[in-house]
């Protein structure tokens, strides 16, 4: 899909977080994480609790400790504090997808394309742009639209352009 939509010109995939990136080109890096890159919204909340320096409510801890127990995390100390938000700002964006991205590179390993990335990794940036840098405008989807006529329309305007000489 992303070879085809790439080679006909067309949208290309967008919004795969750059922490991703690391993980397609199989560096040993380890990803930096982002709180642009999670793409759910309680999450993002939980983490931006985690990250203001003030007491939770019992509730706010509730939802923090909740999250961190289905995900086999610790629950949420004073000490941990800064840890827990990372390790669920990084499960969220990277742990969660790992499969999906093992089949993305899978494919794009099927198709030569990782071997073509690893080679240049600049192209990356290029088949997997930002969602931020890639604007779509009106006018790039009326581009691309085509029209179909069924033979009906074609015989009509044969029609009208006899009745009309």
């Amino acid at each position: 899909m992303i070879g085809h939509s790439f080679i006909h010109g067309g949208p290309l995939l967008t919004g795969l977080s750059t922490s991703m990136f690391n993980l397609l080109l199989g560096s040993d890096e380890p990803a930096i994480t982002d709180m642009r890159d999670c793409p759910d919204q309680d999450i993002i909340d939980i983490v931006s609790l985690l990250e203001e320096p003030r007491n939770l409510t019992d509730v706010e801890r509730y939802k923090v400790n909740d999250l961190a127990f289905s995900w086999d995390l610790p629950t949420l100390t004073t000490e941990n504090r800064k840890w827990l938000a990372e390790t669920i700002l990084q499960h969220a964006v990277i742990g969660r997808r790992e499969k999906q991205m093992k089949q993305i590179k899978r494919g794009l390993k099927d198709t030569g394309v990782l071997l073509m990335i690893k080679e240049r990794p600049s192209l990356i940036t290029v088949l997997f742009p930002r969602a931020v840098d890639k604007i779509i405008l009106p006018e790039m989807v009326l581009e691309r639209v085509i029209c179909p006529m069924t033979q009906n329309e074609d015989e009509e305007d044969e029609d009208e352009e006899h009745y009309f000489s």
